[in-house]
């Protein structure tokens, strides 16, 4: 039987935060509560290791960043979501070539927007899990003006958490593809929606 008296402790202590005297007793006799902690580590770890590498900015940061968004981001997956309806029309040939040159336009992208987050205090909000799917919320605090709500939607593959999309202020960053990409597709070629993206890597 699923017990929810510790939940947001357990998020806590999923998140890096000291787990409280009350809560280390209680693990010790509950199953359900130890398994959904292991659950939850696992999942924030995908989203946690982006996160370290803002907050630490070590020399070697780009770097990091590629390899750690490689690991944890589902790139072709993001693709398929962000062509939509025409991912199917497309050869196989084509779809590959759309997932590699989709990786290195949004890797950039990514890369440049989450690095204008240095030295913001990031917090864990929460995280949802609804079968193979799972919503990790962040916040990004700066020092001066509102918080970010930065959100990383998962999905469990191969037994790895790994991130689909990202929202920020409630902007999901595959949704803007697909209207960018609908919006060409509609009076253009894939071949000059290729060409397009090739230009703004």
């Amino acid at each position: 039987m699923r017990c929810d008296r510790y939940d947001t402790d357990l998020t806590a202590g999923a998140a890096g935060e000291a787990i409280t005297r009350d809560l280390e007793a209680h693990l010790e006799g509950c199953v359900s509560c130890r398994e959904r902690l292991a659950e939850k580590r696992a999942l924030l770890e995908s989203v946690d290791q982006v996160l370290r590498i803002i907050r630490e900015h070590p020399p070697s940061e780009d770097e990091q960043l590629e390899r750690v968004i490689a690991r944890r981001f589902d790139f072709a997956e993001m693709a398929q979501r962000s062509l939509g309806l025409h991912w199917r029309k497309l050869t196989r040939a084509e779809q590959q070539e759309f997932v590699d040159v989709f990786t290195k336009l949004l890797k950039r992208n990514y890369l440049d927007q989450i690095k204008a987050y240095q030295n913001q205090e990031v917090l864990f909000t929460g995280e949802r899990r609804d079968g193979e799917f799972a919503v990790v919320e962040t916040r990004i605090v700066p020092r001066q003006g509102e918080p970010i709500a930065v959100n990383y939607r998962l999905q469990l593959s191969d037994g790895q958490w790994k991130v689909y999309d990202v929202v920020i202020e409630n902007v999901s960053v595959v949704n803007n593809y697909r209207s960018q990409f609908n919006r060409v597709l509609a009076r253009n070629s894939f071949s000059d929606l290729i060409r397009r993206m090739k230009e703004k890597e």
